[in-house]
């Protein structure tokens, strides 16, 4: 399923700020957003091996 490109502005410049900052796609900014959000609210383990 694709991304949706709908997003509001000030979430789409976030969203491409962390795409300049890691040099990552849209995609892959978005699953780090993602799964910096659902660690950091405890929805998912902590992977101690990722930096």
């Amino acid at each position: 399923m694709p991304l949706s490109p709908d997003l509001e502005d000030d979430i789409e410049r976030g969203v491409q700020m962390i795409m300049a900052e890691y040099g990552v796609s849209r995609e892959d900014a978005i699953k780090r957003i993602l799964r910096d959000w659902l660690t950091g609210g405890g929805y998912i383990p902590l992977d101690s091996t990722e930096d």
